[in-house]
């Protein structure tokens, strides 16, 4: 009875579970300027601003921007104001959706899990997607795992509204391990309302050694007893 006691808390410290997160900036609210960055639990969201054509906001080192939250505008003919996670240069100037248009050029919006999770699908709600507006958007994605990933997207807006589904980018395979992955407009105007992901919890070092000292004690017990 010991050893199936055992061996099952093994396995259970050993297994990574999965699981939903949803992270939501529409809430109504103006939260305004919230600096260089914005900390929800594990997740970290940072800006570049100015970022000029073909540079990864990824990789390239300066470019800083601020994040914003709040009421983002719209450039939508007729369209009502919209809530979420824009963007606005270091100086809190320039526009506070991500735009891809004006004095700071194209801006992006960096999303950064610590520590990095395999996940099965990453679903990003924008914002404010012009539908009849000033510009139609464009929307390029940068994902960091592996050699790291670049597409430029298009999606379907529903009253303003679309879902981005990492996972339909090519080259993303279920299980994909990653910490990092930004949003850029190059055209239009747009915001970030939530973020969905379904996760797969990495396993603490702690977890591993414990488990493995688990099992041991298991093959130890039985040694003595042969």
């Amino acid at each position: 009875m010991r050893k199936i006691v055992l061996l099952t808390l093994c396995l259970g410290l050993l297994a990574a579970p999965a699981w939903a997160v949803t992270y939501t900036w529409s809430d109504g609210i103006d939260h305004g300027n919230q600096g260089l960055s914005l900390t929800s639990g594990d997740l970290t969201i940072t800006a570049k601003s100015g970022l000029l054509v073909g540079e990864n906001p990824l990789t390239v080192a300066d470019r800083t921007g601020t994040v914003y939250w709040g009421n983002l505008k719209t450039m939508d003919a007729g369209a009502t104001d919209f809530y979420g996670l824009g963007v606005q240069d270091a100086g809190a100037g320039g526009s506070k959706g991500i735009s891809g248009e004006g004095g700071d050029q194209n801006e992006a919006l960096l999303f950064t899990f610590s520590p990095a999770y395999d996940a099965d699908s990453i679903i990003v709600h924008l914002v404010g997607i012009n539908v009849d507006g000033k510009n139609n958007d464009v929307i390029n994605l940068y994902v960091s795992f592996g050699s790291g990933l670049y597409a430029n997207v298009s999606v379907t807006a529903v009253n303003g509204e679309a879902d981005l589904d990492l996972s339909s980018i090519p080259g993303w395979t279920t299980g994909n391990t990653f910490g990092t992955f930004a949003i850029e407009a190059i055209e239009g105007h747009f915001g970030v309302g939530s973020l969905t992901g379904d996760l797969v919890v990495p396993i603490p070092p702690t977890a591993l050694l414990l488990g493995s000292g688990l099992l041991g004690l298991v093959g130890l017990r039985r040694f003595r007893k042969k």
